[in-house]
């Protein structure tokens, strides 16, 4: 009877340990998903605002145009960033 119980509880630990690296897998995934959108939109911000600078001569202009590029990047950022944090969180031992 007691070795029933001990393989019983041993597949139960394994089944968790292979869930547990499942759910490690998927946060893997959803965080280097999240790394390229938010990398994406870095370059995309860049090459705009480089855009910008060699098409606005006026300075005030250019200001204006490129603060309004950095409002959208942080726009689109943010709540990528606050998803991230809040999965880095769940994990542990990462941080």
């Amino acid at each position: 009877m007691i070795e029933n119980i001990n393989e019983l509880s041993s597949l139960i630990i394994n089944i968790l340990i292979l869930i547990g690296i499942g759910f490690l897998v998927y946060f893997y995934c959803v965080l280097k998903n999240i790394d390229s959108k938010i990398e994406t939109k870095q370059r995309e911000f860049e090459n705009r605002r480089d855009e910008e600078r060699k098409r606005t001569t006026l300075q005030s202009f250019m200001d204006k145009r490129i603060a309004k590029l950095e409002t959208d990047r942080s726009e689109f950022i943010a709540p990528l960033e606050r998803k991230k944090q809040r999965i880095l969180s769940k994990i542990p031992f990462i941080k």
